[in-house]
């Protein structure tokens, strides 16, 4: 076995980790805020679905390919790889879909919240707090963050399928680089989420050792 095929399949397992982790993180956060009656039912419902999906994405695209880099290429027979291809599609799919309508929903909550609350941004300057501590915005960088997230990962992703696609070459690296492109945009996006969560910033916060409502916190989260 090669180093490269080690270092590729070291860096599959890295990412499968970090994403299922992270996305078992998102859901129970937003599972356990959904149990107790805080956050709205709508966009916790489309968060537990991304994270599932998420997590379909990273499985169904990260277990072939770490088993190839180990050269156990015979662990799944022909319909078995069909199978698991068709499943990483259309997971794929729903997670593109998903991410889009949780964009669109979110801009469209925070327009009227917004509106609503003018009164509150005011008084937030008239008391000079950083406009950053307010909710919608926080919304809006985690959209914009996530948008642009997105966009980068299927852009890069586009270009290499167009690759193929116009010289009909295959590039062992190349492909390779892709499936991790492709796992990339489902990990990186509980992450995303989870950083402009204001109870998870102040967990953060905890643990580096500014703040001391500890206990308090936790309950939150």
């Amino acid at each position: 076995m090669a180093s490269t095929d080690v270092k590729f399949a070291l860096i599959f397992l890295f990412q499968i980790v970090v994403g299922i982790l992270g996305n078992f993180w998102l859901f129970y956060h937003f599972m356990s805020h959904y149990l107790r009656g805080y956050g709205a039912k709508s966009t916790g419902l489309i968060l537990r679905h991304l994270t599932l999906i998420n997590s379909l994405v990273i499985l169904s695209r990260g277990i072939p390919e770490t088993m190839t880099a180990f050269e156990l290429k015979s662990f799944l027979s022909d319909f078995g790889c069909k199978v698991v291809f068709f499943v990483h599609r259309v997971a794929r799919g729903m997670s593109m879909d998903t991410t889009c309508l949780l964009s669109v929903f979110q801009a469209i909550t925070i327009s009227p919240w917004s509106s609503r609350h003018r009164h509150q941004v005011q008084h937030i300057h008239r008391t000079k707090v950083p406009p950053t501590c307010s909710p919608e915005i926080r919304a809006t960088q985690s959209i914009l963050v996530l948008v642009s997230t997105f966009v980068s990962f299927y852009t890069f992703s586009s270009i290499i399928y167009i690759y193929f696609s116009v010289f009909y070459k295959t590039c062992w690296w190349l492909m390779t680089t892709s499936a991790l492109i492709n796992s990339g945009f489902p990990t990186a996006c509980p992450f995303i989420l989870l950083s402009h969560n204001h109870c998870v910033s102040r967990f953060f916060s905890v643990c580096m050792g500014r703040n001391t409502h500890f206990p308090h916190l936790i309950r939150e989260i």
